[in-house]
């Protein structure tokens, strides 16, 4: 079953943006758990990759207020679904793989083989280390629809390990698993490398810049319609909960926070990149000290340290940065 983005509902302009997907943290850090004591238990058996007791629990509860608790309802169901219904191989000492053998049979051989490659690739290419253990749930086919509330993939921290969750849709194409995949590896670096204090937009466009999910469409609407292109605060605001995934705007937060990364990896190489995730990490005192006294955040300070400029000056120079001619992702 294949899912195809909706079309966008735009009065300026129309576009159908590619398929994108939607990446996130652990429910609690997204907001999608009920603000109520009872539904924080279940984030808390989601984030142990507890999936069969956070489902038990929240069927229990029902959707909550509003049915605010909808959204993670359904993301507990799908790893909850797989967990009941698959299997587990631990292909390396620290990666394994959770799928249902009915749907993916042989293949799983062939996706575990491809997954490996991308992240050895990718572990080179930015000379990371980190040690963390990754958990690749393949989900099942009939979790592929519009309802999903992550229907294009996305990396969620566990308490043990970082899992990546890939839809059915997703496996069908070596190729694109192979792009799913790397994006959401890439989001098992930069919140290992940062101790998960790294700002959503940086974290989203580290991992299009990563994999290279660059749209010249993008480039174009940016330059003409300035007003699409966000300040920091809206931007990060953009990855919160309650955001239309067929929407342009959500396809645009996206190529935003990559087109920034790409400048930053272009002023001072993609060691630096790495170097400005340690910033993030840092929890000294006299860093806490001097971020509460100035009144800073994180992320403005990090960049401040690393690109010796400010986080609104590196916003308007990323965007003057696509005017130049011959301008891409490459």
């Amino acid at each position: 079953m294949s899912v195809e983005p909706r079309a966008v509902r735009s009065e300026d302009y129309a576009v159908t943006p590619p398929m994108m997907p939607m990446r996130i943290g652990s429910p609690a850090m997204w907001g999608l758990a009920e603000d109520i004591p009872y539904w924080q238990a279940v984030s808390r058996l989601y984030d142990m990759d507890n999936v069969v007791g956070a489902y038990e629990l929240a069927v229990e509860l029902g959707a909550g207020r509003n049915a605010r608790g909808l959204s993670m309802f359904r993301l507990v169901d799908a790893e909850r679904d797989v967990r009941v219904r698959g299997t587990r191989h631990e292909v390396t000492d620290w990666f394994g793989v959770e799928y249902i053998p009915s749907e993916q049979g042989e293949r799983i051989q062939a996706l575990a083989q491809v997954a490996l490659k991308k992240a050895g690739q990718e572990r080179d290419r930015f000379c990371w280390q980190g040690k963390e253990k990754v958990l690749l749930a393949l989900l099942a086919q009939e979790m592929d629809a519009s309802w999903a509330t992550a229907r294009f993939g996305y990396c969620a921290q566990k308490t043990e390990y970082y899992k990546i969750c890939v839809p059915h849709h997703a496996t069908q194409s070596e190729d694109r698993f192979e792009d799913v995949f790397g994006h959401e590896f890439a989001h098992v670096m930069s919140l290992s490398q940062s101790k998960q204090r790294l700002s959503k937009w940086l974290g989203e466009g580290f991992s299009v810049y990563v994999s290279r999910e660059f749209s010249d469409r993008s480039r174009q609407v940016f330059l003409s319609r300035p007003h699409h292109w966000l300040n920091p605060q809206d931007l990060e605001l953009q990855f919160g909960p309650g955001i239309d995934l067929g929407s342009a705007d959500k396809w645009l937060a996206y190529q935003q926070a990559g087109w920034i990364t790409l400048y930053m990896a272009k002023l001072k190489g993609e060691k630096e990149l790495m170097v400005l995730l340690d910033q993030f990490a840092d929890e000294g005192f006299l860093r806490n000290l001097k971020l509460m006294a100035l009144g800073e955040s994180r992320t403005a300070d990090a960049i401040k340290q690393v690109y010796r400029m400010s986080q609104a000056e590196l916003f308007l120079k990323a965007r003057a940065s696509l005017q130049a001619p011959g301008h891409n992702g490459e």
